[in-house]
């Protein structure tokens, strides 16, 4: 049985440590570096200087071009400090903090070494094409190449006289381009590309004259891109990596009782530790003796006696004591809880709790601990912050504060500003009753809705309590309320011409009712009133059949048709009139009731006036089939999108209403009628505006910092002048009418604004931003540009001057001139004429009084039309550039009009979709979510906000507003992922009040207050303390922690030693060379076996490189010198959730990167998950093609968008497939995919032969069915494969288990005359089997690969190592292997094969997607540990075999067309929330799905264990295993021997290490024959066999399972 969990880790703890007296280790240290060179500082710097100003970086780049190319690293920084400083390149407090924690992070190497990378593959090969070929530094230029600056100077100069300046060839823009600002340029300016080399002066000449002609003409614009340097394709191992930071190490005790040591590493190997890597490391460690003067100079010493359960119970208390009690807290908790191991049992003997923290763990047990959190000006975080994370959330929030404190405020107000409770709750919560509409249909004359049951009348419902306090009862959850009345309104509003909806009505709707829900269910049929089509005449059917059958058989006649005609998701069905005429008569017929004939029914009229009430409903309401095809909800007015998760929007709808309810009904409130409660809300409105109230897709919250968006207004007057309403009110509400204002539809929307203003209540101001339309065919209104007359507005200072009623005049004359002043017939007024012109047109056209008389009627005359020039038109395009910037910024690319509300973009406006009258409720609305709360929070930081005038409160409120909203925007919330707003607050400062908490900085100067709240006895204190001291050296930071331990503590949880390497900034050695960072663990307990694991950011896939040990065994007292271990970053995760039609993932569709646009060059490959559409890469940073592979998923989809920029990303068209990964926190993309013309209904999962298949619906229902289990013969055409014949996945941990897998490699090649190919899981392998692997290759003739797959972020994680590595045998099958392997053999490492491994390749599998041995049955002594023979096992499976995951062979193109691993991976989320669940995780997982998934069965011959198999079959064994017997416990090894073979390649396999041991690598570490591994030292000097040992929790899990049955609890 398996061990109390508490006393068995205290044991276990307390005995690992046992005998420390004395006995400390040599110092280990780790650093981490990537597989790619690094870049030249310089470019680094220039990059992080752009992301922390870009307006610095070309200022900034001109200055460092004149550098000395010898100076160090160490000089170039320092020469750059100082011209940073000198010319204010970063001017904004704080900004060299980050720089330099930027650059101590290296957060652009990847950027630079994608662009290298692209440099590489799309540019290298054209440099003899374009003449440039051995240049260091060239400028593309009109199509051409050019090294030297006069062959650049004259070729530009002959462009100007040739009048080409401009070009024909203009270059293509990448997403790294750094390009030169001009106010005068154009899409269409001419444009020249430097492909600049830092150290090349012939590549600072050419920068230095493009500067110089940039600055000659305006309209020249010029790229910066990096060429790699020329020896880059060549460079080896020797080549210089950049030394990463931003990540930690962790030391875990090992538990004692499972030893998988190999001790045959040889001293050659030993000493090649001490060497390292040969650079300098700044090492991260903790000091010795921190806490001598408590707990004394050898607290290690202390350990000696294992820790009781009483001295456990108050450790958590008094580590909080001695933190609070040192001077430099911080540093203490760093020191403690990253060495707690260390100092547990002299902590726990040698401190004394004080009363005052006594007191709080009473608070904290009343209260409950809070849970671990770091906050960011009250932002909140978890423990997926990183270092790269915090850095980017500095940024933000340092912007945030300092855009607040440009408009007066003091950074402590600002930070309040953000975090403030009340505003926060506004600003992501919803109030009760927002957003309803009145869905009744009593506007409309109360026929609209079909109410397909109804609570009070109906007798089913006869029993139920009528009162309404029968809503104050407490319920379970998922339980509903019965009470007789219609509370709860559901109103479906459906195209009953498609199948879907029809369903919903039969198997949806009448299954609640006839369940007893407390739900009034309501249909109103849906179609376009313009068209009468099928959805028209299926409304009309509809309600005659409802008046004439009844409710009833109307399901009963959709059902028919639901029967009869094929649908699925992604194609669904469409009713056809001969569809309905048949289901009809059949109705007609089967009924005793008189019906017309279905003709009849269609062509009558008497139901039209039905239909056109039914129209004005949908109109009201929006609930239209271009809203929505699929068809829209109302849950008591609350609308909603007809989706798959309907029903939980209603749950959760229903729970948020019922709350408010209750609260009313406390407070005394007693309606009458409950049908109408909430559409009689103040709140609710009467008609439906999906642009008012934020929701999803193209209604969501887009909101923008206005000091950001109007920062390109150099004349400010965007932001200055308004119009405002008649009258002295105050204008808390800032619109501008942004779009192209010259069109039709920007001219209503601005006449609408201005009727807005007039109107009594209004409290806005209005401003407008006009984009012109590059199209030069956009239609436009004849006669004057609205924007030209705005123009002069704002030029002359009159729009704050004017009232909205002269302006609806003025801007109508524009746009329709009158009979009294016909501006087309007045020359004076046409465009184009010359200045000249302008002013004598008056004079000589109209009379002196004609003229007066006309500007005396309208006073804005003279400013605008009065001096109607050419260069007034003119000027009014180069002013208007600045809306196209405001535009861009905002992604708006059409010109259609919208609204910006206070930094909120509402739109695109149209007269259907917001009308005039919605102005008003937008107001109302904005007013009330996100305006009053700034101006209550503002009146306490003021004495008097109204001693401010109108237009200065005016502007603190619209862009304290939209500052605030912006920092509550959605964060990586797209897509499939609900997008709530981020949560703010500070409620940590109510957690204490100093006893337990500590501050580091002055919170009323800090522009960022962080604060972290956790257990100092966590995972959490190890991982963040380092992060919080990096913060606490910052400038304008503020740090705050506040404790909370666990007040009585029952186990020792921390069982780790911690280490983590974030430096605030680069650091150099005395030559001025940057020294990699690093970590250090000095001083360890030497006896422990440790496993050693890197802690990285969740995009980064990472193996060690060089280490001469076990990492996963690490036995410190068998190290007698320095130990140095290098580990490398391989790649970085481009991550995804891809989607077809309404947000269906396109599950089995495989995708590829591609380099450049080849084919040929396929950089990954992946496939699409049903698993919310998931997809991932692993890759190098780069720039790639997103397309999809060959195949099947060519002939059904195409690319729509590869979904760069979000989840509503831009058309592949508009974008291109490129995809660039160039940031150490990978890459997210939301790739959208359309299928093809005649492919709607296609499976692209169904192989060749399944395609061709009849396609009636009884075959397609039989083929579902032997599809869903697995039992479907489909015959696939077969194509000969690039792959080997034998292709065996391995897994191995370990040197122990790395040598049991050559031993099994060279017990199947002895076997086969095939080609072989051996699969390895990299995240597993340690350095010494890496380099081992290809020797090994080369002597015995067998391919390799290494593969890897990163934990989805999705998928509940395992922690124990084991686990994961039972996970990686089973979940990831699908996506671990290149899409074009199509079988594939799992061999345990510990094996040994005696057959033709060929024979498993060719088995059949009729059907199954694997195939795997079966448990043994014959060894009769081990009966009773036959778990799956009885209990849970036993009923779950049925007289099935219960099979072992020791051997399986697995057919990978079955396994992808079934969606295997989407069900696997389904179910183990659903059963792995269990932490009990899943015992043996790889072999309890498919067994416990054969229902579903079923196994084929392979021969007992094929696996042979020892354990369960009788000695007489091991003759005819395939196969050997090397199991744990659970009875004997017999050593693995003493098992192994008994095998004649395994020794004889033991041997073998050894002498092959020794003699290539020497060839300079740490192979020599598998040198060692068998009988070293006879015995080993372990643990304070004793002397133990080094094989008694399981495989990892093996044994216990038999035990358990042989007691108790697996899985017996949670299904």
């Amino acid at each position: 049985m398996r061990k109390s969990a508490s006393l068995g880790w205290t044991t276990v703890f307390g005995l690992a440590l046992t005998g420390l007296t004395g006995a400390s280790s040599p110092p280990v240290s780790i650093s981490l570096e990537t597989s790619w060179p690094a870049p030249p500082l310089i470019l680094e710097i220039l990059e992080t200087v752009y992301d922390e100003s870009p307006a610095s970086y070309f200022p900034l780049l001109h200055l460092l071009s004149s550098l000395p190319n010898t100076s160090t690293p160490s000089t170039i920084l320092s020469s750059t400090l100082d011209l940073i400083s000198s010319y204010s390149l970063l001017p904004s407090p704080s900004a060299l903090s980050t720089f330099h924690l930027a650059l101590s992070l290296h957060s652009t190497a990847p950027r630079i070494e994608a662009e290298y990378s692209w440099y590489e593959s799309a540019v290298r090969p054209l440099e003899s094409q374009l003449g440039v070929e051995g240049c260091e530094g060239w400028v593309e230029w009109r199509g051409k190449g050019f090294c030297g600056v006069e062959e650049l100077r004259r070729d530009m100069e002959l462009s100007i006289e040739e009048h080409d300046h401009h070009g024909t060839v203009q270059p293509t823009p990448q997403p790294f381009d750094h390009t030169s600002s001009s106010s005068s340029a154009s899409p269409t300016s001419p444009k020249a590309i430097i492909y600049y080399t830092p150290s090349s002066p012939s590549a600072s000449s050419l920068l230095n004259y493009l500067g110089h002609h940039a600055s000659l003409y305006p309209d020249f614009v010029y790229a910066v891109r990096y060429q790699p340097p020329s020896d880059r394709s060549v460079s080896g191992e020797g080549t210089r990596k950049t030394p990463l930071a931003g990540w930690g190490v962790e030391m875990v005790l090992k538990k004692t009782d499972y030893l998988v040591v190999d001790d045959r590493a040889s001293s050659a190997s030993a000493a090649k530790s001490q060497s390292g890597t040969g650079k300098e490391v700044s090492k991260v460690g903790n000091e010795s003796g921190v806490f001598s003067h408590v707990l004394g100079e050898d607290p290690w010493s202390d350990l000696a006696t294992p820790l009781t359960t009483e001295e456990v119970k108050d450790l958590g208390l008094k580590a909080t004591a001695l933190i609070m009690s040192s001077d430099e807290p911080l540093e203490a908790l760093t020191h403690l809880s990253q060495d707690f191991p260390k100092y547990s049992a002299a902590l726990a003997r040698g401190v004394e709790v004080p009363e005052n923290i006594r007191d709080k763990s009473r608070t904290i047990a009343v209260r409950g601990r809070a849970g671990p959190t770091i906050y960011v000006n009250g932002r909140a975080f978890g423990s997926d912050l990183n270092a790269y994370s915090l850095l980017k959330t500095i940024r933000d929030e340092r912007h945030l504060v300092l855009s607040l404190t440009s408009l007066g405020l003091t950074p402590k107000q600002a930070v309040d500003l953000i975090s403030d409770p009340a505003i926060g709750q506004a600003q992501t919560e919803d109030e009760a009753g927002e957003g309803i509409v009145d869905a009744s249909d009593r506007f409309e004359g109360g026929k609209v809705i079909t109410w397909w049951n109804d609570i009070e009348k109906d007798k089913r419902y006869k029993n139920w309590p009528v009162h309404i306090q029968g809503y104050m009862r407490h319920l379970y959850p998922g339980q509903f309320h019965t009470v007789r009345r219609n509370t709860w309104n559901l109103v479906f509003v459906l195209d009953l011409a498609s199948v879907p909806s029809l369903d919903i009505i039969t198997s949806a709707i009448s299954p609640m009712i006839q369940r007893g829900l407390p739900i009034r269910f309501g249909v109103v049929p849906m179609f376009d009133p313009a068209v009468d089509d099928t959805s028209a005449k299926m409304a009309k059917l509809f309600h005659y059949s409802v008046n004439t059958f009844g409710r009833g058989a109307t399901r009963d006649f959709f059902a028919a048709l639901v029967g009869v005609i094929p649908s699925t998701l992604t194609a669904p069905g469409t009713v056809t009139l001969e569809h309905a005429r048949k289901a009809y008569d059949i109705l007609a017929a089967e009924s005793t009731k008189a019906a017309l004939p279905f003709d009849e029914v269609i062509a009558s009229e008497d139901y039209d006036h039905h239909l056109a009430q039914t129209a004005e409903y949908m109109s009201r309401l929006l609930a239209t089939k271009e809203e929505s095809k699929s068809g829209h909800l109302f849950i008591n007015g609350k609308h909603t999108l007809m989706g798959g998760h309907w029903t939980a929007v209603v749950q959760s709808e229903m729970a948020s209403q019922l709350g408010y309810l209750q609260e009313q009904l406390m407070l005394g409130d007693n309606p009458d009628d409950l049908s109408t409660y909430f559409y009689d809300l103040p709140s609710t409105s009467r008609r439906r505006s999906k642009l008012i109230v934020p929701g999803a897709g193209e209604t969501k919250l887009r909101s923008f910092n206005l000091i950001d968006l109007f920062e390109d207004d150099v004349t400010k007057k965007l932001t200055s002048e308004f119009v405002y309403a008649d009258g002295d009110r105050g204008a808390p509400i800032t619109m501008w009418v942004v779009g192209d204002l010259d069109t039709a539809e920007g001219k209503r929307v601005v006449t609408d604004a201005l009727k807005h203003l007039q109107t009594p209540e209004c409290a806005s101001r209005l401003g407008f931003v006009h984009v012109p339309n590059t199209n030069d065919d956009a239609p436009r209104d004849g006669g004057y540009r609205l924007s030209t007359v705005i123009y002069q507005l704002y030029n002359t200072s009159a729009l704050s001057n004017a009232s909205p009623q002269h302006l609806l005049e003025l801007f109508s004359e524009v746009a329709s001139p009158s009979d009294a002043s016909n501006l087309e017939d007045q020359p004076c007024f046409k465009e184009g004429l010359s200045e000249e012109e302008g002013r004598t047109c008056l004079t000589e056209k109209l009379s002196p009084e004609e003229a007066e008389k006309w500007y005396e009627e309208k006073p804005l005359r003279g400013l605008t039309f009065g001096g109607w020039v050419t260069g007034d038109v003119a000027a009014s395009a180069q002013f208007w550039k600045v809306g196209s910037k405001v535009a861009n910024k905002m992604s708006l690319k059409d010109g259609s009009p919208h609204l910006l509300v206070n930094g909120r973009l509402v739109g695109p406006l149209t007269e259907r979709t917001f009308p005039i009258e919605d102005f008003d409720a937008l107001e109302v609305y904005e007013h009330r979510k996100r305006v009053k709360p700034v101006i209550d929070l503002l009146k306490t930081m003021y004495d008097d906000i109204t001693v401010f005038d109108r237009p200065t409160l005016g502007n603190m409120i619209a862009m304290t507003t939209s500052v605030i909203t912006a920092a509550y925007k959605p964060v990586d919330a797209e897509g499939i992922f609900t997008p709530l707003q981020t949560s703010r607050g500070r409620y940590y400062r109510k957690l204490d009040n100093g006893d337990m908490s500590f501050t580091i900085g002055d919170l009323d100067t800090a522009i960022l207050q962080v604060a972290a709240v956790m257990d100092p006895l966590s995972e959490h204190a190890q991982r963040w303390s380092t992060l919080l001291q990096t913060l606490s050296e910052m400038e304008n930071v503020a740090v705050s922690v506040y404790l909370e331990p666990e007040p009585m503590m029952t186990e020792v949880k921390l069982k780790r030693f911690y280490r983590a390497s974030i430096p605030s900034q680069v650091a150099f050695d005395i030559d001025g060379e940057v020294i990699a960072p690093g970590v250090v663990f000095d001083n360890l307990p030497s006896t422990p076996i440790y496993t050693l694991g890197l802690d990285t950011p969740s995009s980064w896939i990472v193996s060690p490189k060089t280490s001469p040990y076990d990492l996963d065994n690490l036995v410190l007292s068998q190290v007698h010198e320095p130990l140095h271990v290098l580990f490398q970053l391989k790649q970085l995760l481009i991550e995804g959730h891809a989607r077809e039609g309404d947000n269906v993932p396109p599950r089995g569709l495989q995708l590829q990167l591609t380099t450049n646009g080849l084919e040929a060059v396929v950089a990954a490959d992946t496939q699409v998950m049903a698993n919310l559409g998931y997809l991932q890469f692993r890759a190098t940073p780069g720039v790639y093609d997103l397309s999809i592979r060959p195949g099947r998923g060519r002939e059904v989809f195409e690319l729509e968008s590869v979904g760069n920029g979000g989840w509503d990303g831009q058309s592949v068209n508009v974008t291109g497939p490129g995809v660039m990964l160039a940031s150490f926190e990978g890459t997210t993309i939301f790739p959208r995919f359309a299928r093809k013309e005649g492919m709607e209904r296609a499976d692209v999962l169904a192989p060749e032969a399944a395609v061709r298949q009849d396609e009636s619906l009884a075959g397609a229902v039989l083929s579902k069915m032997k599809s869903m289990v697995g039992l479907s013969t489909n015959v696939v055409s077969v194509q000969k494969s690039r792959h080997a014949d034998i292709n065996i996945f391995t897994v191995a941990s370990g040197l122990l288990y790395e040598r049991f897998a050559s031993i099994m490699i060279l017990s199947v090649m002895r076997h086969t005359k095939s080609t072989v190919k051996f699969w390895f899981i990299e995240n597993f392998l340690s350095p010494s089997f890496i380099a081992f692997i290809p020797k090994l290759a080369e002597e015995y003739g067998f391919q390799y690969e290494l593969v890897t797959y990163k934990w989805p972020h999705w998928l509940r994680a395992q922690t124990e190592k084991q686990r994961i590595i039972w996970a990686y045998k089973i979940l990831f099958l699908d996506v671990l292997f290149p899409m074009d392997l199509d079988k594939v053999i799992f061999v345990d490492a510990d094996q040994i094969v005696r057959t033709d491994m060929k024979e498993l390749v060719d088995v059949d599998l009729h059907g199954r997607v694997y195939g795997y041995a079966p448990m043994g049955n014959s060894r009769e002594e081990m009966e009773g540990f036959r778990f799956w023979k009885t209990g849970y096992w036993k009923d779950a499976l049925r007289g099935r075999p219960y099979h072992i995951s020791a051997l399986y062979v697995v057919d990978l193109k079955r396994f992808r067309q079934l969606a295997t691993g989407d069900r696997l991976r389904g179910q183990y989320h659903a059963l792995s929330a269990d932490p009990n669940s899943l015992a043996n995780l790889d072999q309890d997982l498919p067994n416990s799905m054969q229902d579903t998934i079923p196994i084929w069965t392979l021969d007992q011959d094929w696996l042979w264990c020892q354990t369960w198999c009788s000695d007489e079959s091991l003759k005819t064994a395939k196969t050997i295993d090397l199991c744990q017997n659970p009875l004997t416990k017999e050593p693995k090894l003493v098992r192994a021997r008994q095998i004649p073979e395994w020794d004889v390649y033991d041997r073998e396999i050894a002498a092959f290490a020794a003699r290539t041991s020497g060839d300079g690598d740490e192979s020599g570490a598998l040198a060692g024959s068998v009988d070293d591994l006879a015995s080993e030292v372990v643990g304070g000097g004793e002397t133990t066999s080094a094989v008694n040992e399981l495989d990892v929790g093996e044994e216990e899990n038999i035990e358990e399972q042989g007691e108790t049955g697996r899985l017996e609890d949670e299904l």
